[in-house]
């Protein structure tokens, strides 16, 4: 091996170190991961940093199709109530779950999260439309729950656009309230 590709299997590997235990910033250390592979990524040559492969790639698909499939189901379908609530409840989970699961993957959390979030505001606003007849009241009080909740989220994930939506959706319901 010659000396250029020891030394760069040494930067690598410690820009990997660094990824890892957080000394550098994720996208950062991506960049410089990019950079010295030359864009290719092999996990065989340079070590075991985490990359999408193709079923990584078809479950994130999945998940992004939980939306539009969501919404099919409870507005443009037959379906029973209880049905459509679970159906929509096993979409909520699985991709809770896939973010949960694979939360070293960066891309993986925040979909999960986004598509979990987006999922249950749906399921809810059809609860409030099933038991309160579309009542505004209790959808505010419902809308102001889900923006606690992704304030919570925002904050526990360090995720600055749940932290935004949050505030946006707070002050958007104060205004209502208040005209």
């Amino acid at each position: 091996m010659s000396k250029n590709t020891d030394k760069n299997k040494l930067i690598i590997n410690e820009i990997q170190i660094w990824k890892e235990s957080k000394i550098l910033p994720e996208h950062y250390c991506d960049y410089l991961l990019m950079l010295y592979t030359k864009g290719e990524r092999d996990e065989n040559q340079y070590g075991s940093y985490s990359c999408l492969t193709r079923f990584n790639k078809l479950h994130l698909l999945f998940i992004l199709l939980f939306l539009p499939f969501e919404l099919l189901v409870i507005y443009f379908t037959e379906l029973s109530f209880v049905l459509q609530m679970v159906l929509s409840s096993i979409f909520i989970l699985i991709s809770f779950l896939s973010s949960i699961f694979y939360r070293k993957e960066g891309v993986f959390l925040h979909t999960g999260l986004t598509v979990s979030a987006l999922l249950l505001l749906v399921q809810s606003h059809k609860m409030v439309q099933m038991y309160f007849y579309d009542s505004p009241g209790i959808v505010k009080v419902v809308i102001f729950i889900h923006c606690l909740l992704w304030l919570a989220l925002g904050k526990k994930f360090q995720l600055s656009y749940f932290i935004i939506a949050s505030v946006i959706g707070i002050v958007i319901i104060l205004i209502s309230l208040l005209l």
